[in-house]
């Protein structure tokens, strides 16, 4: 937690509001740990894969949530926005390997089906941490029917959202 306490450390103390995203798979937990390319920060290294187990990947975003609170304090976290993933219709950035779902109905919901599971679990961690927390994702990049498949998920299955994300790329 060491690095990411230091960047919003640093970031609260110049007044930034802050967009926390919970983006990219620690390898450790990684489906396929091989998913892993430099970023586009600092030459950083990113793992794209799914979880192997999702309930680790609820697991991480619990206890980092946890963490957030316990340092910063509930009512300061809530007034945070608290992202799941970056661009997950991109295979840069989420399943690399997977063709991207522009285009592609079977990589549409492929992508569509593992990225609501990473979202269920995401909301579901940290939640647990901290009840009013403001949720959401995905960021896209611009693409329609993945946030209308994702809309309807969430809706569906009565997950938690408070905001979505789009790139206007």
């Amino acid at each position: 937690f060491t690095q990411t306490d230091f960047r919003l450390d640093y970031m609260l103390s110049k007044g930034f509001r802050i967009f926390l995203s919970y983006n990219f798979m620690p390898s450790c937990i990684a489906k396929d740990p091989s998913l892993v390319t430099k970023g586009r920060y600092k030459g950083k290294t990113i793992c794209s894969s799914i979880p192997k187990d999702y309930s680790l990947w609820e697991e991480v975003c619990y206890a980092y949530t946890q963490h957030l609170v316990e340092r910063y304090g509930k009512k300061t976290v809530s007034s945070w926005y608290l992202q799941c993933w970056n661009e997950p219709d991109l295979g840069a950035f989420f399943m690399r390997g997977v063709p991207t779902s522009h285009n592609d109905p079977e990589a549409l919901a492929l992508r569509l089906r593992e990225y609501c599971k990473l979202y269920k679990h995401f909301a579901a961690g940290v939640v647990k941490a901290c009840d009013t927390a403001k949720i959401g994702g995905p960021s896209l990049d611009n693409d329609l029917l993945f946030l209308d498949g994702f809309l309807r998920t969430v809706r569906d299955q009565g997950i938690k959202i408070d905001f979505v994300g789009i790139h206007p790329y």
